[in-house]
């Protein structure tokens, strides 16, 4: 283990945040210092809040000298269930009750980018549900962080003192392709049926095609706008791969 892994841990996060904004609480050791155990931490409220425990053994040990080691983490405390579908043309909240399982309406509903940017507010209906629509698209909302790209929104639900939220980036679990569900995302929202006059004919004859062209729509299909149609047509032969091995 090196030090430089926990140069941070030496200072808790208490010391930017006014003393009013903090509670502290001991943990309570009734099997003594060396016994393994679960204990529960008093949350009375509903609420998005930081743990930070403080350890003397852990500073002692992991930073190399005689002071104290903070440890933080998060936990929610709510009984909002935020749910998110993020499409193309529209996308959908819906607000459940942890405890029943029944639609949460009239809960105030915030959606806002990587930046913090809020881009939609609005609240759910009798069903919980909130329609969202206009939202960017998914290859728009990328930026590098880091070491890594973030991406997506934080949607927020909110009924009186009580306030949950959902990530779009939250899948681990629950993706697709575990459902066997298609995976590929396609930002077009053109499709393009061609129909020939015969499927068969000879090298130098003339070939009679017509094009459909549409776009997908949450009613179905609806035409496409003259300044969204493609102008150029790509005819290519595939190439058939006979007697082959693969060593």
């Amino acid at each position: 283990v090196h030090k430089r892994e926990f140069d941070d841990r030496g200072e808790s996060i208490s010391d930017s945040v006014s003393a009013a904004q903090t509670t502290k609480f001991s943990i309570p050791t009734p099997n003594g210092p060396g016994a393994f155990k679960v204990i529960w931490i008093p949350i009375p409220r509903p609420g998005f809040y930081v743990v930070e425990l403080e350890s003397q053994i852990l500073g002692n040990t992991l930073l190399g000298e005689d002071t104290r080691m903070y440890v933080p983490t998060t936990g929610l405390v709510t009984n909002l269930a935020v749910h998110f579908k993020w499409g193309l043309d529209s996308s959908i909240v819906w607000v459940t009750a942890l405890d029943s399982g029944e639609p949460v309406k009239n809960a105030l509903i915030e959606v806002r980018d990587c930046d913090a940017k809020l881009l939609w507010e609005g609240r759910s209906d009798a069903n919980g549900v909130a329609r969202i629509e206009d939202l960017p698209a998914q290859e728009r909302q990328r930026r590098w962080w880091g070491r890594r790209f973030e991406s997506g929104f934080l949607v927020t639900a909110q009924l009186e003192d009580d306030v949950s939220f959902v990530h779009t980036s939250w899948n681990q679990g629950i993706e697709p392709w575990r459902f066997r569900l298609p995976v590929e995302y396609d930002s077009s929202l053109l499709s393009v049926h061609t129909l020939l006059d015969r499927s068969l004919f000879r090298a130098g004859e003339t070939l009679h095609m017509n094009h459909i062209l549409r776009k997908r729509a949450t009613s179905g299909f609806s035409f496409v706008p003259e300044d969204e149609r493609p102008t150029q047509l790509f005819i290519q032969q595939p190439v058939q791969i006979r007697n082959s091995s693969f060593r």
